[in-house]
């Protein structure tokens, strides 16, 4: 018998992550499904935990006319089903997003299983994309039919650390 409290942490493929790990300010683009675009201002933490099998993001923003948003993932490696998972918990829906998927190229590719959101139930798709300047950017599109469509575009920016 496995012990699975005693599984090996899949320490190379989650340090693929490494370069989301510090803290971050940015300008996200809302493009709701009711079709009226909205910029904001963003911030983000994003740690390791200490039992190095997850990554923590934390999330918050003041969307115009939606309010206040905060959000805290989860963010894994499943060795067994060789992918990494991410669960979503957010301020505006009481189950969390779960999200699956994996490296193409240089990107970080996730989709969600259905997740009802305050426009009805969506399958969501999430791309990470890094730079070398240590920002990257985050697009998530909802599905529709005939493909994806943008439903989200935030840019963030490493903020400096203060010695």
């Amino acid at each position: 018998m496995v012990n699975t409290a005693m599984m090996a942490i899949p320490q190379t493929a989650l340090r693929k992550l490494d370069f989301l790990v510090g803290e971050y300010s940015g300008t996200q683009m809302l493009f709701p499904p009711d079709g009226k675009a909205r910029s904001y201002e963003v911030s983000c933490c994003i740690s390791r935990e200490a039992c190095e099998r997850f990554v923590k993001v934390e999330f918050f923003a003041d969307v115009p006319e939606f309010g206040v948003e905060s959000h805290t993932g989860l963010l894994t490696f499943n060795a067994a089903k060789n992918l990494y998972q991410m669960w979503l918990f957010s301020s505006h829906a009481e189950e969390p997003m779960v999200m699956t998927g994996d490296f193409r190229e240089h990107q970080l590719v996730m989709v969600s299983e259905p997740w009802l959101m305050p426009w009805g139930l969506q399958r969501i798709r999430g791309v990470i994309t890094p730079f070398v300047d240590g920002s990257f950017e985050f697009v998530t599109e909802l599905w529709a039919p005939d493909g994806y469509t943008k439903f989200r575009h935030t840019l963030f920016r490493r903020q400096a650390v203060n010695l």
